[in-house]
């Protein structure tokens, strides 16, 4: 039987209690968890952590923590994996992203087409040893149409109806 409260299934009402209980209790761990981290995830010694965290010590994780590109676009920067601190990551992951947006519009105007829409997404996570929040990654989107005669483009479906009225 599954661990979910299910009422029209007919499980007795201790059983519901017993399981709320412990879905409570499993929130109850989870806060802990995020007030404690260093007492919970302790890898690292909870003082060095606390070092990190404040500064004084630089956090590891962000020092060895590399950026590398995952399009088929070697034109573009990170082909090579490239270190850079959470600091200067928005700027460095933004820049990367318009990259691609400028040679997706270069490659639809030598394909005679025409760039209808193109959108970046950003993506940001938090270090789990120093706490501190970086740009992660980037999605660019850019959708394209082929550009329309010239004929279509002058073309006026209201032209027809001026004359004859």
């Amino acid at each position: 039987m599954s661990d979910r409260i299910s009422p029209l299934l007919g499980d007795s009402t201790d059983r519901q209690l017993e399981m709320m209980q412990r879905w409570q209790d499993s929130i109850q761990q989870t806060q802990q968890m995020q007030r404690r981290p260093n007492e919970i995830k302790g890898d690292a010694d909870a003082d060095i952590r606390d070092k990190i965290r404040r500064g004084e010590i630089e956090c590891p994780t962000c020092r060895d923590r590399q950026y590398v590109d995952q399009s088929d676009d070697a034109g573009v920067s990170f082909q090579t994996p490239t270190s850079i601190s959470p600091g200067q990551s928005a700027a460095a992951v933004s820049a990367h992203e318009r990259e691609h947006v400028m040679r997706n519009a270069a490659k639809a105007e030598a394909e005679d087409r025409e760039v209808t829409h193109s959108s970046v997404a950003i993506f940001y996570d938090t270090c789990p040893d120093c706490g501190r929040q970086y740009a992660s990654g980037g999605l660019t989107t850019t959708r394209t149409q082929a550009r329309p005669d010239k004929q279509e483009q002058n073309f006026n479906p209201f032209a027809m109806l001026d004359k004859t009225i």
